[in-house]
């Protein structure tokens, strides 16, 4: 009939729709489907036929199925439409020249950007073997031709339905994933996070061989705000000084909340000098400062201590964060508000603890070995004007 001379392009368009119901759905008259709610997405329908083609995207169109509805002729366009598109789901024949159903299939799951769409595969294959070489490929479901309309309904919406699930859940384990690893007051990483960054700006470094230097930040006094002007006031204080202290950082510095009113800082590719000046402008930067409150102002202060290597690897972050916290200990103990560097080579034990504690203990200790070598003196020169009572103790120390 088609080729039937003169036939108006009127009767030419109705002929080829009453070809596509008849390909489409077994000669069955139109079937008028219940309007499901309406699912948002966009659908892309890819298939060789423009019969296939526009039949479809009239079905979704009518029955609200989907925000836009893109068509490919061919499985290579598909693709295209796939990485330039955000598309929802994904309408494929099974079989098309060129690209088949299966070979997209196979070059949708090798790219990560568009391996997660549902596909829904379209095919008049009768024999199963097909289908389940199409789902283990990584269709979603199958759809075979002829199909009844109300079918081709249910089974998109279904897949729309789920693919806005899986977005919303991803997006909410995103939400957790950077709560896990930000500090929820100051919105910077937390000690977690900060100590994965410095291991793996190490192993950066390493391979670079480049310098690296790390500090730690305290605000000086932090309990006496708290206790004086409250905890609200406190956690202004942290935020303020988080803003600060980022402002003097360079892009790529990395900047993280230790604990309580403690701060480390990764100066990347940066030796003792490099380190020690930005560390200085972020120090004076809070200085200068000033929080207002409602009947008065505050200034709080920090003290940083920096610890630089010329020669970083994987796994002395412990050394690093020992070396820094002992400087930053030693700023404390010379009046606070300023920056030391720490030695080149620390005499303080990795791991250990910083604190008057601890430093009292190293004094206890060389007070008594000050103490013990004096009174060996004392015993030797007994020893030798004849001290009958220092000599028997020296005879009784040697058996030990």
């Amino acid at each position: 009939i088609l080729e039937t001379p003169g036939l108006s392009e009127i009767t030419r368009g109705f002929c080829i729709a009453s070809r596509a119901r008849e390909e489409l759905t077994g000669k069955l008259p139109r079937q008028t489907a219940p309007v499901p709610p309406t699912c948002a997405g966009k659908v892309l329908v890819v298939d060789d036929s423009p019969v296939v083609r526009g039949y479809v995207e009239e079905i979704l169109l009518e029955n609200e199925i989907g925000d836009e509805i893109l068509l490919a002729e061919s499985g290579s366009q598909g693709i295209n439409f796939l990485k330039k598109y955000q598309v929802d789901l994904v309408l494929c024949d099974m079989h098309m020249p060129g690209l088949s159903g299966f070979d997209f299939l196979t070059r949708m799951r090798a790219d990560r950007t568009i391996s997660e769409i549902p596909v829904i595969m379209l095919t008049s294959e009768k024999r199963i073997q097909p289908k389940i070489e199409c789902l283990k490929l990584g269709a979603s479901d199958y759809l075979l031709k002829p199909f009844a309309v109300e079918e081709l309904i249910a089974r998109v919406s279904i897949q729309l339905r789920l693919k806005a699930l899986q977005d919303e859940l991803r997006k909410k384990n995103a939400q957790l994933t950077k709560l896990a690893r930000l500090d929820s007051l100051t919105g910077i990483p937390n000690r977690h996070d900060f100590l994965e960054s410095l291991e793996r700006e190490l192993g950066r470094a390493q391979r670079l061989q480049l310098p690296l230097a790390l500090g730690m930040v305290d605000i000086d006094h932090f309990k006496q705000v708290n206790d004086n002007y409250g905890h609200l006031c406190g956690d202004r204080a942290l935020v303020d000084t988080t803003r600060l202290l980022k402002s003097g950082l360079r892009d790529y510095d990395y900047l993280g909340r230790y604990g309580g009113e403690e701060f480390a800082i990764v100066f990347v590719d940066s030796g003792a000098d490099s380190a020690m000046t930005i560390a200085e402008r972020c120090r004076r930067r809070v200085a200068e400062n000033r929080i207002v409150l409602e009947d008065s102002a505050l200034t709080v202060t920090v003290s940083i201590g920096v610890a630089s290597t010329l020669e970083p690897s994987s796994g002395m972050s412990t050394e690093l964060i020992s070396r820094a916290d002992e400087a930053l200990y030693t700023a404390k103990h010379q009046g606070r508000n300023q920056v030391v560097l720490a030695p080149s080579k620390s005499t303080y034990a990795p791991g250990s603890r910083r604190g008057p504690r601890s430093m009292k203990k190293k004094s206890r200790q060389h007070a008594l070995s000050i103490v013990g070598r004096i009174g060996r003196q004392l015993r030797g020169r007994a020893g030798r004007q004849g001290d009958p009572v220092s000599s028997r103790s020296s005879s009784a120390s040697k058996p030990r």
